[in-house]
């Protein structure tokens, strides 16, 4: 999903994002396709390789252990792991690593 933001809204919505993903996340530049066709370029927030907070490859009670304790400045990541699940499954998104991760969670 894509937003556009109006030009005296910038700065605000940046510096909340700034924030919100400060957790390793840096700004990015990536093309997008629009509905209309339109191809243009907008930003997002990646987690790099080379990301601080990073627990790749962690077992899962590790894993669920981490996500049920920690939290960021936008909430619980038990919060974030459930409503990403449910967000993809109304867009009718398959990710079976966030699948099993949230019914592990509930």
């Amino acid at each position: 999903m894509a937003y556009q933001v109006e030009r005296e809204d910038k700065q605000e919505i940046l510096d909340y994002l700034d924030v919100r993903e400060s957790g390793g996340y840096s700004r990015q530049i990536v093309n997008i396709v629009l509905d209309t066709k339109d191809d243009v370029g907008a930003l997002t927030y990646i987690a790099l390789p080379d990301n601080p907070h990073a627990v790749a490859r962690e077992p899962d009670a590790e894993l669920l252990s981490l996500v049920k304790s920690r939290h960021g400045p936008s909430g619980s990541n038990l919060d974030y792991v459930l409503n990403l699940s449910a967000a993809l499954q109304e867009k009718n998104i398959h990710d079976p690593v966030v699948e099993n991760l949230a019914a592990q969670l509930r």
